[in-house]
């Protein structure tokens, strides 16, 4: 049996500069999902401001809550049919107002909280939300959103938002800045063939990203070693990858984080990873027939009551 599910793993390791001078990780990584809605984000704190990690934490956090709730709206609000140029403008004038305003009011009211300037708390923030083939994405600052692509025997790894940095390559924008509006990028498209998606803050991003070649072909390997291991086991792989291989040419703090439309084989992968999958299905609603050999999983859908699922296609599952 084929088993396939969106899955999410991250990876958050601080940076030798940071532990030789005694500042904590300013990097911050978070994701939710619920009815099929996927929402992940990045977030780099600037390293000159004492409180950075906070603006970092809340930021992904925020902006994370608010695309669960509000995609459909958002996204839907964004559409082009039917509309002129300038009321398309207007509109996607309007969320993006709409999500930096959600995350700017967060940071302030944690500055507030903290007794602190508001620039203190600055950070950049990158972020990917997706139902189905809708898929929003937004950005400020450096670091880097990557996507993974399949049309048949064809894959390729694309940048979806590549970093902005100011004149000099160690600067960059933050939410913070009196212009951070103007930076601030919000797209929405229709990814038929998208099979994962990749972002990084800017400690990764020196070592995995050219700006004229795209991601290093190693990434490649961080989407499809995934298949082999359960999300937490995969988690620890990826702190190791970060701290093993990338620290040793960026000193920066590093994260990363990937959702991926995985894919197993239950008759041969272990089946610790078989469980893995299939830990959060619950309800006949989580499961859709591609196939007669193949399922797709969706653990986010609710369901309101529990199926006898402990016979279904020969897998144990959880009761």
């Amino acid at each position: 049996m084929i088993l396939t599910k969106w899955r999410q793993a991250h990876g958050l390791v601080i940076g030798t500069d940071h532990v030789d001078a005694h500042i904590p990780c300013q990097d911050n990584v978070y994701y939710v999902a619920k009815n099929s809605i996927h929402v992940m984000a990045v977030s780099d704190g600037a390293g000159s401001k004492k409180y950075s990690q906070y603006g970092s934490s809340i930021a992904t956090r925020t902006v994370c809550e608010y695309l669960l709730e509000e995609f459909d709206n958002l996204y839907l609000s964004c559409e082009k049919y039917g509309k002129t140029k300038d009321e398309i403008e207007e509109s996607e004038k309007l969320v993006r107002e709409s999500i930096f305003n959600h995350v700017k009011k967060a940071i302030i009211e944690k500055s507030d909280e903290l007794q602190v300037p508001f620039d203190e708390l600055a950070c950049t923030l990158l972020f990917v939300a997706k139902k189905g083939e809708k898929v929003m994405v937004g950005h400020i600052g450096d670091g880097v959103i990557a996507g993974l692509y399949n049309s048949g025997a064809d894959e390729s790894l694309r940048v979806i938002s590549h970093p902005e940095n100011g004149e000099q390559i160690n600067i960059t924008f933050f939410l913070t800045d009196p212009d951070a509006i103007e930076h601030f990028r919000v797209s929405t498209q229709r990814e038929v063939n998208l099979i994962g998606i990749m972002m990084m803050s800017d400690g990764p991003e020196e070592v995995l990203y050219h700006p004229i070649n795209g991601m290093h072909i190693n990434c490649l390997k961080l989407f499809h070693n995934f298949n082999n291991y359960k999300c937490d086991e995969y988690n620890k792989i990826l702190n190791k990858f970060l701290k093993n291989q990338v620290a040793k040419y960026s000193s920066d703090d590093l994260s990363i984080n990937i959702l991926y439309l995985s894919s197993i084989d239950t008759d041969t992968v272990k089946q610790d990873v078989v469980k893995d999958f299939v830990f959060d299905i619950r309800n006949l609603n989580q499961i859709e027939d591609v196939s007669a050999y193949a399922k797709f999983l969706d653990g986010t859908w609710e369901y309101k009551d529990k199926d006898d699922l402990s016979s279904y296609w020969g897998i144990k599952w959880q009761k």
